[in-house]
């Protein structure tokens, strides 16, 4: 799996149920937040959370899907928390795996989480966000859509998108792209609509470092964004 190997420092399980961390937090952000809330977080049975080693803000969640149109996949996410975690918008979910969803982008594997699916309880935390991964995979929404065959095919037809869904699980393509095989290791997958090209077969390390790059991107436009708004004010003051 992409998920194990040398670059992983170690492995966090949690199990049962219980809400997050009990201590005041309000003063930390980014990487002492996160840690501190790793530190006493509790996840439903089929969770587990993995950090990735030499950055503590980049964690692995692996989930075993027990709901919906996934089961029984093994599916694990990259999780990036930003300087101003845990503030709107200060975090980014990749799938390790290319995936028929809706809310996955099937060309960078981004995960659109909405803000709606988090349960909030003053502000967003490791905890929240790991579960709203798991909603979002357990019962798959046609909205926020970064995937429209997946959205639309959820809307229109939901047998045919269960369908779908286990076909490119199982390393089939869909509309030209070449879906991750996930199930039934060491078949060969199948093809809807027609699709003549298939991708030749990516390797987990050439993910990583295609996600490393997604990461970078992310932290400069954040960065410019912010560079930006100091100029701004630097000009009103003027």
């Amino acid at each position: 799996k992409m998920c194990q190997g040398k670059d992983i420092e170690s492995m966090l399980k949690f199990g049962g149920g219980g809400g997050g961390p009990a201590e005041d937090l309000s003063g930390l952000s980014g990487v002492q937040r996160a840690q501190q809330e790793l530190q006493s977080c509790k996840l439903p049975h089929g969770c587990r959370v993995e950090r990735l080693h030499g950055s503590a803000t980049q964690l692995i969640f692996e989930l075993d899907v027990s709901e919906g149109p996934f089961t029984p996949a093994t599916l694990g996410f990259w999780v990036k928390v930003f300087d101003d975690f845990p503030a709107p918008g200060s975090f980014s979910v990749r799938s390790t795996k290319r995936l028929f969803h809706p809310s996955v982008d099937p060309s960078t594997c981004r995960v659109e989480i909405p803000e709606e699916r988090i349960e909030v309880s003053g502000s967003l935390g490791i905890r929240p966000l790991l579960l709203a991964i798991r909603d979002v995979i357990f019962t798959p929404r046609d909205s926020p859509a970064v995937n429209g065959d997946a959205a639309m095919l959820l809307q229109t037809d939901r047998d045919e998108f269960r369908r779908t869904v286990r076909l490119t699980l199982n390393g089939g393509d869909y509309g030209g792209i070449k879906f991750d095989r996930v199930l039934n290791l060491g078949k060969a997958g199948g093809t809807l609509k027609n699709s003549p090209v298939l991708d030749k077969p990516v390797t987990d390390q050439v993910k990583v470092d295609m996600m490393h790059l997604e990461v970078m991107k992310d932290d400069f436009t954040r960065q410019i964004t912010a560079w930006q708004q100091e100029n701004l004010e630097e000009m009103q003051r003027l």
